[in-house]
């Protein structure tokens, strides 16, 4: 029962015999695990198994979750909307360059936000905050498209030591406003400012 309990005391008895070859591959892992370690592949002959994450994706699923346990009724949150395309033909009859925000709230099947997340570091020291203008043009688009040009969005980033206040917010049309946020991944929670005035659903 003890070995059970506590894995890491059995350690030394798995050996290279043959009714444990198959499992060889995964040893080093589970010592990893096990013994809490730092693994460092920068030096030494020690063959492990690489684990990769997209963290990109990681991030806007556990964004969409916290959110989820804060948005109420009759609020609805959609994760990866993807009713609205870029462009159409002549005729309206083919559509293309299909449009897939992160998230979008949504009451009584109208649009009311446009949520984005962006596994990306930026800084509010930096010039234009190292937003990437392709993420504004993105946005552009989304809130043209699922807004009707009309309405508050949002960039969702990592909150870390150079952006921890949300940034004032943007104005990509008169009546069309993208705010930056930072969400600390500690708490789950974005880091309240005005925009919480703006998006009704969330506060």
């Amino acid at each position: 029962m003890t070995s059970l309990r506590e894995p890491l005391n059995s350690m030394h008895k798995w050996s290279d015999i043959k009714i444990l070859q198959s499992y060889r591959a995964i040893k080093p892992w589970c010592q990893l695990i096990l013994e809490k370690l730092n693994p460092n592949f920068q030096k030494g002959e020690h063959r492990g198994i690489a684990l990769l994450f997209p963290m990109e994706i990681l991030f806007e699923k556990y964004v969409a979750n916290c959110l989820r346990r804060d948005i109420k009724a009759p609020w609805q949150l959609t994760t990866q909307a993807s009713s609205k395309y870029m462009a159409n033909d002549q005729k309206g009859l083919n559509s293309c360059f299909q449009l897939k925000p992160d998230l979008l709230i949504s009451k009584e099947r109208k649009n009311h936000h446009i949520l984005d997340t962006k596994w990306k570091l930026i800084s509010s020291n930096e010039n234009n905050f190292s937003i990437e203008q392709d993420d504004i043009y993105q946005l552009f688009a989304y809130g043209h498209k699922y807004l009707n040009g009309c309405g508050d969005m949002m960039l969702i980033y990592p909150k870390h030591h150079q952006f921890e206040i949300p940034l004032e917010c943007f104005y990509l049309a008169e009546e069309l406003r993208l705010w930056a946020i930072p969400f600390c991944i500690e708490t789950g929670r974005m880091v309240t400012s005005e925009w919480v005035e703006r998006f009704p659903s969330l506060s």
